[in-house]
């Protein structure tokens, strides 16, 4: 709603657009298999570094209309390319995994990610391909569909084995 008045957290708004495609592509190489063993750190942070020259363009020249413009439709872009490579990942994790157990825990999140990131990562795609031509906000109409799948999993299928972590904190 601040994006309309009174914009108190506008610049905080648009440090989360260009930030939050690197989480996404951080929860791509961690979730739901981690197969990341050399040079995990840099992996995981050039996303964050991609994002942190993104935002800081974005504040930067903020009020110049043209290269805001150019560099918002890279944040899009860049939330796009995230969806589908998080969409890829899962779908690749679920197909190449051999254990019958683990494809069963994360058959539900695949299904989740499918659902919720789908529409919203094509959406994006597009409208950073076509300079925001595309209204993105029907993305919130499918989003909400990816949380709903994690906690549905973690509860029935104990995907981070949660409970274990909670008997050994308790009994230790």
């Amino acid at each position: 709603a601040d994006l309309y008045a009174p914009h108190w957290f506008f610049r905080l708004h648009i440090l989360t657009e260009a930030t939050f495609p690197a989480a996404t592509v951080h929860l791509a190489l961690v979730f739901p298999l981690e197969r990341l063993r050399r040079a995990r750190s840099v992996f995981l942070a050039l996303p964050y570094a991609v994002a942190g020259l993104l935002g800081l363009g974005c504040e930067f020249f903020l009020y110049r209309p043209q290269v805001y413009t150019l560099i918002h439709n890279l944040c899009t872009l860049y939330a796009g390319l995230a969806g589908v490579v998080l969409l890829g990942k899962m779908v690749w994790d679920y197909w190449s995994t051999a254990s019958g157990k683990i494809r069963q825990k994360i058959r539900v999140v695949v299904l989740g990610s499918l659902t919720g990131f789908g529409f919203p990562a094509v959406l994006m795609l597009f409208a950073g391909l076509n300079e925001s031509q595309f209204a993105v906000n029907y993305a919130a109409f499918t989003l909400f569909v990816f949380p709903l799948s994690i906690g549905y999993v973690l509860v029935t299928e104990d995907l981070l084995r949660i409970e274990m972590l909670l008997r050994q904190s308790v009994y230790s």
